[in-house]
């Protein structure tokens, strides 16, 4: 986001520069007509038609960057939770008390203390 807003800010400054300068030519030849041109009042309306689409972009881009950064954490984290347990095999069941095995490398059930069986 930041990088977007930086290059709509580069493209912008050189641009409102020049507006400028041209507002104020067009300005000065409503007050003398024989310095009139159209090229202000085209360039005026050229930057208008220029960085109203881009900030209307970079503005759009904040929003929905704002909706997804709320979603997309726990979206990733469900989802690569999903897939994990999918690949994982289910734990083996003791035969006395059928609670799941904890830790691999007891030597017996961590409730009950059954010894586990070789298999």
């Amino acid at each position: 986001m930041k990088k977007l807003v930086l290059f709509a800010s580069v493209v912008t400054v050189p641009i409102l520069a020049i507006a400028v300068r041209e507002a104020v030519r067009y300005a000065a030849a409503g007050a003398d007509p024989s310095r009139a041109s159209g090229s202000s009042l085209l360039f005026l309306l050229g930057a208008g038609m220029a960085l109203i689409p881009l900030w209307t972009g970079v503005i759009i881009a904040a929003r929905l960057r704002r909706r997804l950064a709320v979603r997309t954490p726990f979206d990733v984290t469900a989802a690569i939770t999903m897939a994990e347990a999918r690949k994982r095999s289910p734990a083996p069941r003791c035969p006395r008390c059928e609670r799941p095995r904890l830790v691999e490398s007891a030597p017996g059930c961590s409730f009950c203390g059954e010894p586990w069986s070789a298999p």
